[in-house]
């Protein structure tokens, strides 16, 4: 019989097909058996030309043209597909109107306004965008935030040791402070006392006050000019003299503002085993002690709020706690050889996003006395700024990219007020008005989550001081403090 179709030889000049035996053979033209031009894959194709099918990508907006040979030769095989032989990308009209749109709009920019003026309206907006991400999505996170929504670690609050170091004969402390700290409302607590000091009648009225308060527990590091006891000394004294597993360490220069101050912060043991609090200044007459509690409140938004986006890094000496378990596994305080870091350095060795609980409310919040004017703010900040350098590179990065772009904004709005066109003013203005509209409203519900009272009335003045101060203490740490060290 006939050799059946799908054995027959493909036809080319070297081997041309036999004739059909029932069939009548067709006239094929001259360019029937034309070869096809070489694609560059490595195959040879005979035959006559393909059928061409165009077929538009609905992805990518993309004209994909196909052609179809039943006689395709590749390898010495014999095979009939679909050979893609050109890919032609042809965009939309409506995107290629789009393009030109906006190409013609930054030509007239550049013409107009110069590479001076595109220049800085890009800072401007870039700037922009970034206080926004800050105040709107980083900072924006503490009003809304809720503990209750991390899994429970404890069925109920644990018992709780506050431990207190006490360096001088601070009667203010045991006659207005302690009681209030005793008064809590918790069911089973303890208060211990480091006093370090060689004051024996100090030493003893302690002792007396545990006949009236059975909560309280005194204990005595006695004081040798030769070998200075360090804050870190007297808590690890402390942290040994607590009965219970949980801890909670304060100052004896603070007080808290309710008696749920203890039973907000035990409950947050039940979702972490550090527990993060608040502790503002207290508040006073005068424009300076305006300046001191914004700036309290506004640079532990940058801690709280990235512990509340799960990047926790540091707490406050004055609110914050941990187990006996984590301080013993981390095998006690690090930095020895400094004054400072229990309460940052520290606890960026222990603390984790899986084992932190932030206490965010007024009730939970302690309050700071105030012993001086700004001189004596500056003085604390430089102090307690020692250990800034020994932060991780992401932690100091973060705090510094948003006072770097509102200085960055604040300087490319200046120079648009005064030197660019009208049109261009306007818009720096517009600008200027709703970022400052946003850090307003943000700072309002941020000061109500944290108790803080009479903030935004003068936040202007603060939103524009602020950065020469950040200036100032940056050039004196660059000096060396000695109190830090040991």
């Amino acid at each position: 019989g006939a050799e059946p179709a799908h054995h027959r030889r493909p036809a080319c000049r070297r081997h041309p097909a036999a004739p059909h035996p029932t069939r009548p053979q067709r006239h094929a033209s001259a360019s029937a058996n034309r070869p096809l031009p070489h694609l560059g894959d490595g195959v040879v194709r005979f035959g006559p030309p393909p059928r061409i099918f165009r077929r538009q990508d609905t992805d990518s907006d993309k004209i994909l043209i196909f052609a179809w040979n039943p006689f395709s030769v590749s390898t010495g095989r014999i095979s009939a597909r679909f050979e893609r032989i050109r890919l032609r990308v042809r965009p939309s009209p409506s995107r290629t109107r789009h393009n030109a749109y906006a190409m013609e709009f930054f030509n007239r920019i550049i013409t107009h306004y110069g590479w001076e003026g595109t220049a800085l309206a890009g800072v401007l907006l870039v700037m922009f965008g970034i206080q926004l991400y800050y105040y709107l999505f980083v900072y924006g996170r503490i009003p809304k935030y809720k503990d209750t929504r991390r899994p429970e670690i404890l069925s109920e609050t644990p018992p709780v040791s506050v431990v207190i170091p006490l360096f001088s004969e601070d009667y203010a402390f045991v006659e207005e402070i302690l009681p209030l700290i005793v008064a809590q409302e918790y069911p089973d607590f303890e208060v211990v006392i480091v006093y370090v000091g060689r004051d024996t009648d100090f030493y003893d009225d302690l002792v007396r006050i545990k006949q009236s308060f059975p909560q309280i527990t005194a204990t005595k590091i006695e004081l040798n000019p030769r070998f200075p006891i360090s804050p870190k000394m007297a808590l690890n004294v402390g942290i040994k003299s607590a009965h219970y597993e949980h801890l909670l360490f304060t100052t004896p220069d603070v007080y808290p503002t309710s008696d749920r101050w203890l039973s907000l912060m035990a409950n947050g043991f039940r979702r972490g085993e550090i527990v993060l609090g608040y502790c503002g200044m207290e508040r006073g007459k005068g424009f300076a002690n305006y300046l001191i509690r914004t700036w309290r409140m506004m640079h532990s938004v940058d801690w709280i709020s990235s512990a509340v986006c799960g990047r926790p890094y540091r707490g406050m000496r004055q609110n914050y706690g941990f187990t006996k378990r984590l301080y013993f596994g981390a095998n006690g305080f690090s930095h020895l050889n400094m004054n400072i870091g229990e309460d940052d350095l520290f606890m960026s060795r222990i603390i984790a996003p899986g084992n932190v609980s932030v206490v965010l409310s007024p009730r939970a919040t302690l309050r700071e006395k105030s012993w001086g004017g700004l001189k004596w703010w500056i003085g604390t900040q430089r102090f307690f700024g020692g250990a800034i350098p020994f932060y991780p590179l992401w932690v100091k990065n973060f705090i510094q990219w948003e006072l770097g772009s509102r200085i960055l904004f604040w300087l490319a709005a200046i120079v648009a007020l005064a030197v660019m066109p009208w049109e261009f003013k306007i818009a720096a203005g517009v600008l200027l008005l709703a970022r400052f509209a946003i850090v307003l409203v943000e700072a309002r519900r941020i000061s109500r989550r944290l108790g803080e009272e009479k903030i935004c009335g003068r936040y202007f003045l603060y939103d524009l001081l602020s950065p020469f101060f950040a200036l100032l203490l940056g050039l004196l740490l660059l000096r060396k403090d000695e109190r830090v060290w040991r």
